[in-house]
């Protein structure tokens, strides 16, 4: 069996989409609430895990076969847009503490997603 290009594009999709709109929520309760920076810290990575595990979970459900390529693909497809995203605003690319949790944050909760899809 080869691998569902469609189904790995439609969970980037949807979670990609599901970490932006919890991004925004948080950004939008940091700009009208007096919120710690180390609260929304927190919030940004629980954002990014949970978008994560939600789209793997829904591919490692749907793909019949080889689900951990389906996860890896889509795991790849999401820090690539992580990064894309970071080049953009930022104008170089950075790696630091907080890019490595947020790299290894995005493999662990796509295998954890994967656990959770595959039941």
């Amino acid at each position: 069996m080869s691998v569902n290009i469609k189904a790995v594009l439609r969970a980037s999709a949807i979670s990609i989409g599901l970490t932006a709109v919890i991004l925004f929520i948080v950004s939008l309760l940091a700009y009208f609430t007096s919120v710690s920076d180390t609260v929304i810290t927190i919030c940004a990575y629980a954002a990014v895990i949970l978008g994560v595990m939600c789209g793997s979970a829904l591919i490692a459900h749907g793909a019949p076969e080889k689900k951990l390529a389906h996860v890896a693909l889509m795991c790849a497809i999401f820090a690539a847009v992580l990064i894309t995203v970071s080049l953009i605003l930022n104008g170089r690319l950075t790696f630091n503490v907080h890019t490595a949790g947020i790299i290894g944050g995005i493999i662990a909760s796509a295998f954890l997603g994967a656990v959770i899809g595959n039941r």
